[in-house]
C-alpha cells in the first residue's frame, strides 16, 4: 500500500524530501529565526515546522544555519553561509566564499530574546539552489554578437 508521506532512502544515506535532508522534524514547533536571501520577505519568526513545509514545497531552495552571536543586532551573510555544512569544504578555496552578500538587522524581539534569554542562537538561511543568472538556461539566448545581429537601427 502506498503511503503519500515520502521515505529517506536507507541505502544511499539521502533524504528524500528538503526537510529531511537538512535535518528539519516537520512535527517541531520551537521558533525560529529565518532569513530568506534575495526575497521580499527578508527576516522572519517561523516555527520549524513552517520552514520545513515550506522547503517541502520548493524543492528549488536550500537551508543553511549561521550562528548568531550574543549581543549583536546586525549579521553579514558571506557567500560561504548560503552553502550547506557538508558543501562548504568542497567550495571553501573559492575567493568568492568570503564575499558579503548582505547585512541584515535582527528584529528588535530577537535581538533581546539572544541577549537576555539566549534563545535563537542560529539564523536559518534560506536562499535558491542555482541563481538564475548564472544558469544556462537564462544565458543561452544572449550573445553580444546576437545582440549586435539583431539592432536594425544601426547605421553600419
Amino acid at each position: 500500500m502506498a503511503t503519500d508521506t515520502p521515505e529517506p532512502l536507507s541505502k544511499s544515506g539521502i533524504s528524500s524530501t528538503n526537510s529531511q535532508r537538512y535535518g528539519l522534524d516537520k512535527e517541531d514547533k520551537t521558533r525560529v529565526v529565518v532569513y530568506k536571501y534575495r526575497h521580499e520577505d527578508g527576516i522572519r519568526v517561523w516555527s520549524l515546522r513552517c520552514l520545513a513545509q515550506e522547503l517541502d514545497e520548493n524543492i528549488g531552495l536550500r537551508c543553511s544555519r549561521k550562528a548568531i552571536p550574543r549581543g549583536s543586532s546586525h549579521l553579514d551573510i558571506l557567500g560561504e553561509d548560503l552553502l550547506p555544512e557538508e558543501e562548504r569544504a568542497e567550495f571553501a578555496d573559492y575567493p568568492s566564499m568570503k564575499l558579503n552578500l548582505a547585512s541584515v538587522g535582527l528584529p528588535i524581539d530577537v535581538y533581546w530574546r539572544r541577549l537576555v534569554f539566549d534563545q535563537f542562537r542560529d539564523l536559518y538561511i534560506v536562499s535558491p539552489s542555482t541563481s538564475p543568472s548564472s544558469s544556462t538556461l537564462a544565458s543561452s539566448n544572449v550573445s553580444p554578437q546576437t545582440d549586435i545581429d539583431n539592432n536594425d537601427d544601426s547605421p553600419v
